[in-house]
């Protein structure tokens, strides 16, 4: 994921929705805009929905 200046300056004051699964590369994606908004100012709303389509082992 590639932002730039200007998308971050855009985005200031906005509410940001991740749809997250849950996984490493969720989180990491979660964490990264959380410590982001910050600086930019964003509104940071994550967004899981368990289908509860997988095993145990998932």
């Amino acid at each position: 994921m590639f932002l730039s200046e200007d998308d971050c300056a855009y985005m200031a004051g906005k509410t940001l929705i991740a749809g997250l699964s849950g996984g490493a590369d969720s989180m990491a994606l979660c964490h990264f805009l959380a410590v982001h908004r910050a600086v930019y100012g964003w509104e940071l709303r994550a967004a899981h929905l368990n289908h509860c389509l997988r095993g145990e082992e998932s």
